[in-house]
């Protein structure tokens, strides 16, 4: 999975790979929202080779790499209803004393 941030972190943009188990394996695209009540936007899907700009008749497959873009409040709440976010890390570690360890831990 990868987050990108985007517009001073009013919205971000993940990507997600769906497993044969996932939720949203033989999901339509326009039956996603009656499934989460999350407000999100799938704006891509990488299958095999193929990157696709899904309409709503669009079906995800197990595999697929899915990017969903929304607010980071409501990817944190759509992952905790798809069951892939359980907890939020609440201690970490950060090996290093480089200038990026030092701007990452400000940042935390």
């Amino acid at each position: 999975m990868k987050v990108e941030t985007f517009s001073r972190r009013n919205f971000e943009m993940i990507e997600l790979k769906l497993k044969p188990d996932s939720v949203l394996d033989g999901i339509k695209v326009s039956d996603l929202r009656s499934n989460f009540k999350s407000e999100f936007l799938v704006c891509a899907v990488q299958r095999g080779e193929e990157a696709y700009i899904p309409d709503g008749n669009f079906i995800l497959k197990s595999g697929d790499k899915v990017a969903v873009t929304a607010k980071p409040a409501q990817i944190i709440k759509l992952l905790r209803e798809m069951g892939i976010q359980k907890n939020p890390a609440k201690k970490v570690m950060i090996l290093g004393a480089g200038r990026t360890a030092y701007y990452l831990a400000k940042r935390l």
